[in-house]
C-alpha cells in the first residue's frame, strides 16, 4: 500500500464512522509508516459540532460555527490495506 493509498483509505473510514455527526473540514495532518508492526499510521483531523441537547440554542450556535471542536484520529492501516485500528490524537497548543 502506498502513503497515497494509505490516506485516502484513513480519510474514507473517519468520514464513514463520524457521516451520522456532521463532521467537516476532513484533512491529512501526519503521516507515519512504522517498521513493527509494519503499518501505516495516519493522522486525521476534522471539525466536529459540539451539541448540548439540554441547550436549545447549542444547535444555532453549532450551526454559526460558534460551538466546534479540532478533533484528530490516527487511523493504523497495515500494509495489505486492512484498517487494524483508530485511536484519538491530542495535540498541544502552544503559545
Amino acid at each position: 500500500m502506498t502513503a497515497k493509498e494509505a490516506i485516502t483509505a484513513a480519510k474514507e473510514h473517519v468520514q464513514d464512522l463520524f457521516r451520522d455527526e456532521g463532521i467537516a473540514r476532513v484533512g491529512l495532518e501526519e503521516l507515519d509508516f512504522r517498521d513493527a508492526p509494519r503499518a501505516w499510521d495516519v493522522t486525521i483531523g476534522f471539525t466536529r459540532h459540539l451539541l448540548n441537547p439540554r441547550n436549545p440554542t447549542s444547535a444555532m450556535s453549532a450551526l454559526l460555527g460558534a460551538s466546534s471542536e479540532r478533533v484528530y484520529k490516527v487511523v493504523r492501516i497495515s500494509e495489505d490495506g486492512e484498517i487494524m485500528s483508530l485511536k484519538h490524537r491530542h495535540f498541544a497548543v502552544s503559545d
